[in-house]
Protein backbone atom coordinates (compact mmCIF):
# COMPACT_ATOMS: atom_id res chain seq x y z
CA UNK A 1 0.00 0.00 0.00
CA UNK A 2 1.78 3.04 -0.97
CA UNK A 3 1.43 6.31 0.93
CA UNK A 4 -0.54 8.41 -0.69
CA UNK A 5 -3.78 6.51 -1.20
CA UNK A 6 -4.75 6.35 2.39
CA UNK A 7 -4.17 10.01 2.96
CA UNK A 8 -6.12 10.92 -0.09
CA UNK A 9 -8.79 9.24 1.50
CA UNK A 10 -8.76 10.26 4.83
CA UNK A 11 -8.96 13.65 3.55
CA UNK A 12 -11.99 12.72 1.38
CA UNK A 13 -13.41 11.13 4.47
CA UNK A 14 -12.81 13.47 6.81
CA UNK A 15 -13.68 16.40 4.81
CA UNK A 16 -16.86 15.45 3.96
CA UNK A 17 -17.51 14.54 7.57
CA UNK A 18 -16.86 17.92 8.72
CA UNK A 19 -18.58 19.45 6.14
CA UNK A 20 -21.94 17.23 6.86
CA UNK A 21 -21.48 18.60 10.36
CA UNK A 22 -20.48 21.58 10.35
CA UNK A 23 -23.74 24.51 10.79
CA UNK A 24 -23.22 25.69 7.12
CA UNK A 25 -24.15 29.08 9.31
CA UNK A 26 -21.21 31.72 9.44
CA UNK A 27 -23.99 33.98 11.42
CA UNK A 28 -23.62 32.35 14.95
CA UNK A 29 -21.38 34.68 16.79
CA UNK A 30 -19.19 37.58 16.24
CA UNK A 31 -16.23 35.70 15.98
CA UNK A 32 -17.12 34.20 13.10
CA UNK A 33 -19.21 36.51 10.99
CA UNK A 34 -16.86 39.10 11.62
CA UNK A 35 -14.30 36.92 9.48
CA UNK A 36 -16.30 35.96 6.95
CA UNK A 37 -17.29 39.57 6.58
CA UNK A 38 -13.53 40.17 6.08
CA UNK A 39 -12.93 38.32 2.74
CA UNK A 40 -16.72 39.74 1.81
CA UNK A 41 -14.93 43.18 1.98
CA UNK A 42 -11.83 42.24 0.94
CA UNK A 43 -13.44 40.58 -1.94
CA UNK A 44 -15.58 43.96 -2.53
CA UNK A 45 -13.29 46.65 -1.91
CA UNK A 46 -9.95 45.15 -1.71
CA UNK A 47 -9.76 45.59 2.11
CA UNK A 48 -10.14 43.60 5.35
CA UNK A 49 -12.55 46.66 7.50
CA UNK A 50 -15.82 45.18 8.02
CA UNK A 51 -18.55 47.90 7.70
CA UNK A 52 -21.00 45.63 7.34
CA UNK A 53 -20.67 44.89 10.94
CA UNK A 54 -22.16 48.33 11.95
CA UNK A 55 -25.81 47.00 10.42
CA UNK A 56 -26.07 44.34 12.60
CA UNK A 57 -28.14 45.42 15.89
CA UNK A 58 -28.38 43.59 19.33
CA UNK A 59 -31.00 45.65 21.24
CA UNK A 60 -30.79 48.68 19.60
CA UNK A 61 -26.14 48.64 19.50
CA UNK A 62 -24.22 47.41 16.70
CA UNK A 63 -22.49 43.64 17.49
CA UNK A 64 -19.29 45.23 16.13
CA UNK A 65 -16.69 44.42 18.77
CA UNK A 66 -13.38 45.63 16.83
CA UNK A 67 -11.64 48.49 16.69
CA UNK A 68 -11.64 51.89 14.91
CA UNK A 69 -8.77 51.90 12.45
CA UNK A 70 -6.68 55.89 12.18
CA UNK A 71 -8.95 55.70 8.84
CA UNK A 72 -12.23 55.68 10.87
CA UNK A 73 -12.95 52.26 9.71
CA UNK A 74 -14.30 49.41 11.75
CA UNK A 75 -11.81 46.06 11.92
CA UNK A 76 -12.17 42.92 13.16
CA UNK A 77 -9.91 42.29 16.23
CA UNK A 78 -8.59 39.26 14.41
CA UNK A 79 -5.63 39.29 12.18
CA UNK A 80 -6.04 39.29 8.15
CA UNK A 81 -4.83 35.33 7.68
CA UNK A 82 -8.34 33.47 7.98
CA UNK A 83 -10.06 35.61 5.67
CA UNK A 84 -7.34 35.53 3.02
CA UNK A 85 -7.37 31.78 2.97
CA UNK A 86 -11.38 31.72 2.64
CA UNK A 87 -11.88 33.75 -0.09
CA UNK A 88 -11.45 30.92 -2.59
CA UNK A 89 -14.01 29.23 -0.80
CA UNK A 90 -16.36 32.88 -0.98
CA UNK A 91 -15.43 33.50 -4.24
CA UNK A 92 -16.61 29.52 -4.76
CA UNK A 93 -19.87 30.81 -3.06
CA UNK A 94 -20.34 34.00 -4.66
CA UNK A 95 -20.25 31.70 -7.84
CA UNK A 96 -22.80 28.79 -7.12
CA UNK A 97 -25.37 32.18 -6.11
CA UNK A 98 -24.75 33.38 -9.36
CA UNK A 99 -25.54 30.00 -11.59
CA UNK A 100 -28.39 29.18 -9.20
CA UNK A 101 -29.93 32.91 -9.39
CA UNK A 102 -29.72 34.05 -5.91
CA UNK A 103 -29.39 37.79 -6.32
CA UNK A 104 -27.82 39.07 -3.95
CA UNK A 105 -29.62 42.25 -1.81
CA UNK A 106 -29.15 44.24 1.28
CA UNK A 107 -30.91 42.30 4.27
CA UNK A 108 -33.87 41.69 5.24
CA UNK A 109 -33.97 40.34 1.29
CA UNK A 110 -30.83 39.46 0.89
CA UNK A 111 -30.29 36.89 3.32
CA UNK A 112 -30.70 33.68 0.93
CA UNK A 113 -27.34 34.93 -0.84
CA UNK A 114 -25.79 35.75 2.74
CA UNK A 115 -26.59 32.08 4.11
CA UNK A 116 -26.23 30.38 0.22
CA UNK A 117 -22.37 31.87 -0.05
CA UNK A 118 -21.61 32.01 3.83
CA UNK A 119 -22.57 28.41 3.70
CA UNK A 120 -19.86 27.59 1.32
CA UNK A 121 -17.33 29.68 2.60
CA UNK A 122 -17.08 27.64 5.83
CA UNK A 123 -16.63 24.49 4.05
CA UNK A 124 -12.95 26.29 4.20
CA UNK A 125 -12.37 24.63 7.82
CA UNK A 126 -13.35 21.40 6.92
CA UNK A 127 -11.13 21.64 4.25
CA UNK A 128 -8.50 22.95 6.52
CA UNK A 129 -9.07 20.26 9.24
CA UNK A 130 -9.01 17.63 6.77
CA UNK A 131 -6.19 18.50 5.33
CA UNK A 132 -4.98 18.27 8.53
CA UNK A 133 -5.96 14.69 9.78
CA UNK A 134 -3.86 13.66 5.78
CA UNK A 135 -1.14 15.92 6.85
CA UNK A 136 -0.67 13.80 10.10
CA UNK A 137 -0.86 10.71 8.43
CA UNK A 138 1.82 11.58 6.14
CA UNK A 139 4.29 13.12 9.34
CA UNK A 140 3.71 10.75 10.73
CA UNK A 141 5.01 8.04 7.96
CA UNK A 142 7.33 10.13 7.06
CA UNK A 143 8.70 10.08 10.58
CA UNK A 144 8.75 6.08 10.46
CA UNK A 145 5.53 5.10 11.90
CA UNK A 146 3.75 1.82 10.06
CA UNK A 147 0.59 2.80 7.20
CA UNK A 148 -1.46 1.00 10.24
CA UNK A 149 -0.25 2.50 13.16
CA UNK A 150 0.22 5.92 11.03
CA UNK A 151 -3.64 5.86 9.81
CA UNK A 152 -4.90 5.15 13.28
CA UNK A 153 -3.08 7.67 14.32
CA UNK A 154 -4.93 10.19 11.70
CA UNK A 155 -8.18 9.00 12.86
CA UNK A 156 -7.36 9.90 16.14
CA UNK A 157 -6.84 13.57 15.56
CA UNK A 158 -9.65 14.02 13.28
CA UNK A 159 -12.68 11.89 14.88
CA UNK A 160 -11.35 12.56 18.94
CA UNK A 161 -9.92 15.62 19.11
CA UNK A 162 -10.92 19.41 19.29
CA UNK A 163 -9.85 19.53 15.92
CA UNK A 164 -13.38 18.11 14.51
CA UNK A 165 -15.54 21.13 16.35
CA UNK A 166 -12.97 23.85 14.61
CA UNK A 167 -13.20 22.46 11.63
CA UNK A 168 -16.81 23.11 11.31
CA UNK A 169 -16.45 27.06 12.79
CA UNK A 170 -14.86 29.91 11.09
CA UNK A 171 -12.19 30.03 13.97
CA UNK A 172 -8.86 29.76 13.07
CA UNK A 173 -7.70 26.64 14.48
CA UNK A 174 -8.36 23.96 11.68
CA UNK A 175 -5.88 26.13 9.47
CA UNK A 176 -3.13 26.41 12.49
CA UNK A 177 -3.29 22.80 12.69
CA UNK A 178 -3.40 22.03 9.06
CA UNK A 179 0.07 24.42 8.92
CA UNK A 180 1.28 22.40 11.59
CA UNK A 181 0.73 19.26 9.64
Amino acid sequence: MTIGRPAVRLFCFFFALYALTSSGNAFRVPDEFEVYFQAEHLVDAGDISVPQTLAIMQGGQPIFFGKFGLDGRPYAPYGPGVAFLIVPFHLAGRLVAHVTGVPRRPPPDGVAWEFLVGGITTLALAFAAAVAVAGCYRASCALGGSVDRSFGIALILGGATMLWPYGTTLYSEAWLAAAFA
